[in-house]
């Protein structure tokens, strides 16, 4: 599991007579240094490609069922496989279109894959930067305030993220009637009917 994809024999042979010779210092010591061995490896610390579950080597360009898990997984949701795609990569039916396409829905579904959606938000719209050295003349706009381009920010996030999982038009970015609106948010743009500081969609109406 540390090292997303089956190991093979050999590999957990060296791992196992590195825990062996701490064992004189107790099984608990034995036990520290094999988890250690396995974190420090480049095959937990790195996305290794290229090894086969027998240890050897596979063609340039080609990935086994476990290396495609990993890339999906990190791709959309920036962590490790989960138990369902360790389990299809192991059967072999991952990359098959239909299996593929279901886990591609579930995985946009879930809300791990928001690393994937805000990361991507804040790069293209450069949202990242809002509140951050990006904000109105405070002078001029006082009531703009760190808060207020906080939730400013999220908004932006959460919206994104509803487009993207209900695939609707991009156009919608922009001129949608809807949006997500806390209390600071909907009294700065004079809408009224909203209390807290959690945000839920809501109706912008004509503005």
């Amino acid at each position: 599991r540390a090292w997303r994809r089956p190991v093979a024999y050999e590999e957990l042979e060296q791992v196992v007579s590195v825990a062996a010779r701490a064992l004189p210092h107790g099984f608990g010591a034995g036990v520290q240094r094999l988890v250690a061995a396995a974190l420090v490896s480049p095959h937990f610390l790195y996305r290794v490609e290229g090894v086969t579950p027998a240890g050897g080597e596979t063609d340039a360009g080609t990935l086994t069922p476990h290396e495609r898990a990993t890339r999906l997984s990190y791709f959309l949701w920036q962590s490790m496989p989960d138990e369902e795609l360790f389990s299809l990569a192991a059967e072999g039916r991952l990359l098959q279109p239909g299996v593929l396409r279901e886990q591609l829905g579930r995985m946009l579904m879930d809300r791990k894959a928001d690393a994937c959606f805000f990361a991507f938000a804040e790069q293209w719209l450069g949202l990242a930067a809002l509140g951050r050295g990006v904000g109105a003349d405070r002078n001029r706009y006082p009531e703009f305030t760190p808060e207020l381009a906080k939730s400013m920010h999220r908004e932006a996030m959460l919206w994104f993220r509803q487009v993207m999982q209900e695939d609707r038009d991009l156009l919608s970015l922009i001129d949608s009637e809807e949006t997500y609106l806390d209390e600071r948010l909907a009294r700065h743009y004079g809408i009224t009917g909203v209390e807290g500081d959690g945000l839920r969609l809501g109706t912008l109406g004509d503005r």
